[in-house]
């Protein structure tokens, strides 16, 4: 028996399309129709009827915490399926003493704009040893661009220091001067929650350390915090959607 998808695309994208195109593309390149299919809506509608629905075997999720739990939860009270969550995330990027600095600040700057600052993998907590001591795109939408510029105001009034940027750029679209805030205390909004656009954030999905020693990069805690426990990418990811089952044999039973 064959495996189905239901893909269900972010809201945002709903208006355009953008996960069409998908399920043409591999239809186009030998998959059987009806395989992958799109369901698009909003997740209190049909994110929700997904995840609770007795005949879904497994959803899985790439998105916030707060909506992880949810999934979780409906996971839990229709028929106990599986969840693989990738949740949200605050990833330090630490510049250690030894490190290249010039090309450090290369990859700092990519680890943090790509896609507009829009990934929950994003550099966004920049850690530079005291000793060593940008051009971007649209945020996706109004609302989108109206969190950012929230963030950044509540960095200004916790006491952060604005060293750039931090408002508009231009008078069309959603774009946003890069921003660089110094002074930032552990316990400011700034340094805790996921902006998408010794780490005490309670999130813990990635983290970058650039540094010469590796034994440098390995003293790093093992914390998986509140970030979910799915993982995506490689092969390990298509061991998600497997289940192990034991068969046991009339003839030879593992108990004797």
């Amino acid at each position: 028996m064959e495996n189905v998808e239901q893909l269900e695309d972010g809201h945002q994208s709903d208006d355009i399309g953008e996960a069409t195109p998908v399920v043409l593309v591999s239809e186009l390149a030998g998959l059987p129709e009806g395989v992958l299919n799109v369901v698009s809506g909003f997740g209190p509608t049909a994110g929700s009827s997904l995840c609770s629905h007795m005949k879904v075997d497994k959803p899985t999720f790439t998105g916030s915490t707060e909506t992880g739990k949810l999934i979780l939860e409906l996971a839990a009270r229709s028929n106990l399926k599986p969840v693989t969550p990738e949740l949200s995330g605050k990833s330090p990027f630490i510049v250690c003493e030894d490190a290249d600095i010039d090309q450090a600040v290369e990859l700092a700057h990519s680890a943090l704009f790509f896609n507009q600052g829009q990934c929950c993998c994003a550099g966004s907590l920049t850690y530079v040893h005291e000793k060593s001591v940008i051009e971007q795109g649209p945020q996706i939408d109004q609302g989108q661009f109206d969190k950012i510029l929230k963030c950044i105001r509540s960095g200004v009034d916790s006491g952060a220091t604005l060293e750039t940027g931090g408002d508009r750029y231009g008078s069309a679209g959603y774009y946003i001067n890069s921003t660089v805030f110094s002074n930032v205390k552990d316990d400011m909004m700034i340094a805790k929650e996921e902006i998408s656009g010794a780490n005490r954030s309670h999130y813990g999905l990635a983290a970058g350390v650039f540094t010469q020693n590796l034994d440098t990069a390995n003293t790093l805690m093992r914390a998986l915090r509140m970030s979910g426990h799915g993982r995506e990418k490689g092969e390990y990811s298509l061991n998600n959607y497997l289940e192990v089952k034991a068969v046991t044999s009339l003839k030879n039973p593992a108990w004797l």
